[in-house]
């Protein structure tokens, strides 16, 4: 993945986000690299991504979990991505949290205001590229590789609610899902 210290192309991008995804299935083969990235609230992953990546089946493919949050921490998040994660198959080789401006930061209320900066780049960048270079020398034994990640088990419950929701005419709605992507 050029740009994130990972010297391969993008063969493939898996974007879990759209409504539409929610019952495609994924297969990843064992040679096949994979960088998972997910954002926080609330201290946990979304419910639809948990759901999501639930559809993807792996064998045995190392990944870089990642985990974006906004400024506060991000709690059990990037321990859950691991559970998840290697339910489905991959082997994670590396995990890390980065700091970005969520979506719904705005003027009058600012969270993590122009993250990721530069510096958060670099930091990114180099972090890829470490977590590559582990992988390919293979100088990591199996004891190592499992990654000792804080949060606490079972997850804490999530008391985030979202009370956004897009103007609608119900008469002319169809569920297609347009409208929460």
């Amino acid at each position: 993945m050029i740009g994130f210290g990972v010297p391969y192309k993008i063969n493939k991008v898996i974007n879990l986000t759209p409504f539409r995804v929610t019952k495609n299935r994924y297969e990843i083969s064992r040679d096949e690299f994979s960088v998972i990235g997910a954002p926080v609230y609330g201290g946990r992953l979304p419910s639809p991504f948990v759901r999501r990546l639930k559809n993807i089946k792996a064998d045995n493919s190392p990944a870089i979990l990642l985990v974006v949050y906004g400024n506060v921490g991000y709690g059990d998040a990037l321990l859950e991505l691991k559970e998840i994660s290697t339910k489905a198959g991959f082997s994670p080789i590396s995990a890390g949290a980065f700091i970005a401006e969520p979506a719904f930061s705005d003027d009058l209320h600012p969270i993590a205001k122009d993250r990721p900066d530069s510096l958060d780049t670099r930091i990114a960048i180099q972090f890829g590229a470490e977590s590559f270079k582990r992988h390919m020398t293979k100088t990591v034994t199996k004891e190592e590789n499992e990654l000792s990640l804080p949060g606490k088990y079972p997850y804490h419950e999530s008391k985030i609610s979202f009370l956004v929701s897009p103007d609608m005419n119900k008469a002319k709605c169809t569920k297609c899902g347009i409208c929460s992507e």
